[in-house]
This record gives structure tokens, sequence and C-alpha cells, in this order.
């Protein structure tokens, strides 16, 4: 039991979960943006262009993706000190990891469309011509390709694991919530005879149980 509640509550840590209502509104709310410059999005597309070449970008985002799962791994101090646990974990980790790497590659290419669009929208086109100035440049290209190794290094990442860390506690105590209301679900509705009525059910009135008029 340990093992299982452990590893759910590695779950919920590791893999945010977006439901299927919300992606739709994402998509419906795409729909409905704004038309941009065309001018603007072609410059933020040579910018990315020049800062992330395309051959980097799959090394780019799924080192990210395996820096977040270290950081949340570590996290975990109050996951209990067992070998077969820690195992699992790994495993775990390594499983999703490795098949969310195509899933991710697949993902690529409009991901970078919407960072274009983003900077388009973001930025005058006379902003992204400086920052395209700035990209050719030596010094333009080391920030723009040392920005996501931001995210590794220790100045970074340290603080980042005790924000996993409080989280972790926070999303464990409340999987503890969640799993004894389930048990209490389930044994109330094993406890309840079949075909019989529930207590919180309002009795029906005369006028719900009245015939409905012809058409």
């Amino acid at each position: 039991m340990i093992l299982f509640r452990s590893l759910v509550a590695a779950a919920l840590l590791a893999s945010p979960v977006i439901s299927a209502s919300a992606q739709e509104a994402e998509e419906e709310q795409a729909d409905t943006l704004p038309a941009l410059n065309p001018e603007s999005v072609a410059i933020a597309n040579e910018i990315l262009l020049l800062a992330y070449p395309v051959e980097t970008r799959s090394a780019m985002f799924n080192s990210i993706s395996e820096t977040m799962f270290e950081q949340v791994k570590d996290s975990m101090s109050l996951l209990p000190d067992n070998p077969e646990v820690q195992a699992a974990l790994d495993a775990f980790g390594r499983r999703i990891l490795d098949k969310s790497k195509p899933i991710m590659d697949r993902h690529i290419p409009t991901l970078m469309e919407g960072w274009a669009n983003a900077y388009a929208d973001m930025f005058t086109t006379e902003e992204l011509n400086e920052l395209l100035a700035f990209v050719k440049t030596e010094t333009g290209q080391k920030f723009f390709q040392l920005s996501v190794d931001v995210l590794k290094s220790p100045y970074y990442t340290e603080p980042m694991q005790a924000y996993f860390v409080e989280i972790g506690e926070l999303q464990r105590s409340e999987l503890d919530w969640f799993l004894t209301e389930v048990r209490a679900l389930k044994n109330r509705t094993e406890d309840e005879p079949v075909g019989s009525e529930s207590v919180d059910r309002e009795p029906a009135t005369e006028e719900a149980e009245a015939p409905l008029p012809d058409a």
C-alpha cells in the first residue's frame, strides 16, 4: 500500500493533467486570436531559427523534461526510504520520458510556431529587428542558447527543488484526503442495498408526479 500511494503521489507530481474540455477551450481560443503582422511573424521565425536551429530542438525540449523530472524525484523527501520504491520511481520516470519523447518531437513544430507568434504579439517589428540583430552576434547566440540551460543551473534548480518539496507535501496531503473520500464512498456503496433509495434524494412532489399534458 505504501508503494502504491508513493507512486500515485509521484505520478501526480510528475504529470500535470489537462482535461479534454480545457484542451478544447484552448483550441477555440486559438481560433479567435487576432491576426498577427506577417512581417513580425517572419522576423520572429528568423530569430528562433538562428537561436534554436531545427536539429537542436528535440534535445532542448526533451532535456527540459528530464531536468524537471529529476528535480521532482529529488524533492520527494517523504517517500519511504525503500530501494523498491526508488527503483519503481526510477523505472516510472524512464518509461514516461522514453514514451513522451516521440510525442514531444511531434509537437515541436507547433510549439515553435506558437513561440514565434508569441514573439510577434509581444514585440513590435522594430524591437524584433533589434532582437534579430542581437541574435546574429556571438553574445546573442550564447544568450539564447544558454537561456534554456538556466533551468539546469544549480543556482536555479536548488530554489526550484525547494518549491517542489513544498508542493509535493501539499499534493500528498491532498492525496490522503482523496483516498479517504474514495474509501468512504466505496463503503457507502457496498453497504447500500441494491435498488434502495438514496437518503439524499428528495421525495417526488405531486407536481412532478402529475401526468404530462397531451401535446
